[in-house]
């Protein structure tokens, strides 16, 4: 899937293409355009729905499964922005400074579970001891977050509350959908080892 974003003026242009890398041709095509930032996440869902349609999904199953973007993350891109830039330093193994993105991010969209929820996280990985409040909120606002991170979300939660074995199940149960699923394999493993 390649995808660009573009800004002329106040309007914004989306392009996708979906690339068969086999027969180096385009299965689908769509282009969307909305007025200013904040139509971006619905143009998003406009041209998720093209996609799925477009390779063939039916149309049952696309109204069951699909979510709106701003649903299951945030409509404040600022938010997201500062959530995208906490997960580049998670990556790097760079706690405070992810945890002040995080913060950022909630601090702009104060329902925001993905963001409430790697603040728990990053702050479990420095060993500090006041996650309650973060993973409280994450909770809080769980419907909110995509079907696989409430996986994580309850998973991280049954860990600060010393349920290892609630945790561990958690982690399967979600590995049964994504079995290739880099971070609930880790936290099955480093459950496992700490008990």
């Amino acid at each position: 899937a390649i995808a660009s974003i573009r800004k002329l003026g106040r309007r914004y242009i989306i392009d996708l293409k979906v690339l068969d890398p086999n027969k180096n041709e385009y299965l689908v095509t769509g282009k969307e355009e909305g007025e200013d930032k904040e139509s971006i996440s619905s143009m998003i869902d406009k041209l998720a729905e093209k996609t799925r349609a477009g390779l063939r999904e039916k149309g049952q199953e696309i109204q069951i499964a699909s979510q709106r973007v701003a649903e299951i993350t945030t409509m404040n891109l600022e938010a997201y922005h500062h959530y995208f830039l906490g997960e580049q330093f998670v990556n790097k193994l760079k706690w405070r400074e992810a945890e002040a993105e995080f913060r950022k991010a909630v601090a702009l969209d104060s329902t925001f579970p993905m963001a409430y929820y790697r603040t728990a996280y990053v702050l479990v990985w420095q060993g500090l001891s006041v996650v309650n409040e973060p993973i409280r909120k994450a909770m809080q606002y769980l419907q909110k977050a995509p079907k696989k991170e409430r996986y994580f979300i309850r998973g991280l939660n049954a860990v600060i509350e010393g349920k290892i074995e609630e945790s561990i199940a958690i982690y399967e149960e979600l590995l049964k959908s994504y079995p290739e699923e880099k971070e609930a394999l880790f936290e099955v493993g480093d459950q496992l080892f700490h008990k």
